[in-house]
C-alpha cells in the first residue's frame, strides 16, 4: 500500500514536471510571434504614416493647384476686360476733331468763330476728353487689379515652392510665418466660402523646432475645415475664421476655427470624433491624420464644438521643441 501511494506521488510529480515543461515551451515558441507581431504592427503603423504624410502632401498640393487656377480663370477675365474696354474707345470722334482743325487750319479763328462745326468743337473736344479720361482711369483700375493678381499668384507659387521638396524633418521654423504662408496659399478657400479671416497672432512667440512640413499638413486641413464649419453654420457678414497663437506653459499653441466655439463649446478628442461630422471634420483628409500627426510631435489637439449645426475651434499646442 505504501509502495502504490508513493508511485502515485511520483507519479504526479512527474506529469506535473512535463506540463511546466510543456507550458515554458509554449510560452517561448509565443514570445518571438507575438515580438513579430508588434514588429510587423509598428511597421504597418510606420508605413501607414508615410502614406498619409504623401497622401496629405498630393491633397495641399491638389488645394494650391485648384486656387492657383481660380486666380488664373480671375486674370482671363480682366484680360478680358481689358481688350474689350481698348477695343471700345471712340478713336473716330477724335479722328473727325484732327480732320476739322486740319481742313481750316489756315482761317482757324474765323472756323472756330464763325463756322456753326467749329462753335461745337471747344465742347465737343471737352466731352471726348472726359471720355478718354474715365476710359483711361477704367482701363489703369483694371490693370492695377490684373497686377495685383498677378504678385499674388506669384506669391503663392513662391509659398508652394518653400514647402514643395521639404521632408519629414525636424528644423526650427516661425510658426506666426507658416501660418501667414498657409492663409496665402489657401487664400480663394476663404474667399469661396465668403469668410474673414481674424488673425490674432503672437509677435513674441518663439520659435519651434519640430516638423515643418507635418504642421503645414495639419494647418492647411484645419484652416480648409473651419471655412467649412463656420461657412455652414454662420450667417452671411459673421463668417469668421479665427487664427490665434500664443505661448503658454512653455508650449506654443494654435487656434484655429470658429472663435464663439471656444466659448460655448464641448472640449471633444478628435481620435473619438465622428468623421462623418463636418462638424469636426473636413471631408478631405482625415482629422485623425492631424491627430497623429500632432501626436507624433507630442503635442496635443483638442476641438471645442457644440456638435452638429455648431462651428468648431481646433486648438493644437506643442512643445517649444521636440528634442
Amino acid at each position: 500500500m505504501i509502495y502504490l501511494l508513493a508511485f502515485f506521488v511520483l507519479l504526479s510529480v512527474f506529469l506535473i514536471v512535463i506540463l511546466i515543461q510543456q507550458q515554458r515551451e509554449l510560452a517561448r515558441l509565443k514570445i518571438p510571434d507575438q515580438v513579430e507581431k508588434q514588429r510587423e504592427l509598428a511597421m504597418s503603423q510606420s508605413q501607414l504614416m508615410r502614406i498619409a504624410h504623401h497622401a496629405g502632401m498630393a491633397e495641399l498640393n491638389q488645394g494650391i493647384l485648384k486656387n492657383i487656377y481660380n486666380i488664373l480663370s480671375t486674370v482671363n477675365v480682366s484680360t478680358s476686360v481689358v481688350n474689350d474696354r481698348a477695343r471700345k474707345i471712340d478713336i473716330r470722334s477724335l479722328t473727325r476733331l484732327a480732320d476739322l482743325l486740319e481742313e481750316n487750319q489756315a482761317q482757324l479763328a474765323q472756323f472756330l468763330a464763325t463756322d456753326p462745326r467749329g462753335q461745337k468743337f471747344p465742347k465737343a473736344l471737352g466731352q471726348l476728353s472726359e471720355y478718354m479720361k474715365n476710359v483711361h482711369d477704367g482701363l489703369l483700375e483694371e490693370i492695377a487689379n490684373l497686377t495685383e493678381i498677378v504678385q499674388k499668384l506669384n506669391q503663392i507659387v513662391k509659398a508652394q515652392q518653400a514647402y514643395a521638396g521639404a521632408e519629414v524633418a525636424v528644423e526650427e521654423f516661425d510658426v506666426n510665418q507658416l501660418l501667414e504662408d498657409s492663409l496665402l496659399m489657401e487664400s480663394r478657400t476663404f474667399e469661396e466660402r465668403d469668410c474673414s479671416v481674424r488673425e490674432e497672432l503672437d509677435p513674441k512667440l518663439p520659435r519651434i523646432l519640430t516638423h515643418k512640413i507635418k504642421l503645414l499638413q495639419v494647418v492647411v486641413t484645419l484652416m480648409r475645415n473651419g471655412a467649412e464649419t463656420v461657412n455652414a453654420n454662420s450667417p452671411p457678414g459673421e463668417r469668421i475664421v479665427l487664427i490665434r497663437t500664443y505661448f503658454r506653459d512653455n508650449r506654443i499653441c494654435v487656434e484655429i476655427g470658429d472663435p464663439k466655439a471656444i466659448e460655448t463649446g464641448e472640449i471633444i478628442d478628435p481620435l473619438l470624433a465622428n468623421t462623418d461630422s463636418t462638424t469636426l471634420t473636413r471631408r478631405y483628409f482625415s482629422l485623425y491624420y492631424c491627430a497623429s500627426a500632432v501626436a507624433e510631435m507630442h503635442g496635443g489637439i483638442r476641438i471645442f464644438s457644440e456638435g452638429l449645426g455648431h462651428g468648431s475651434l481646433v486648438r493644437v499646442d506643442l512643445p517649444q521643441s521636440l528634442r
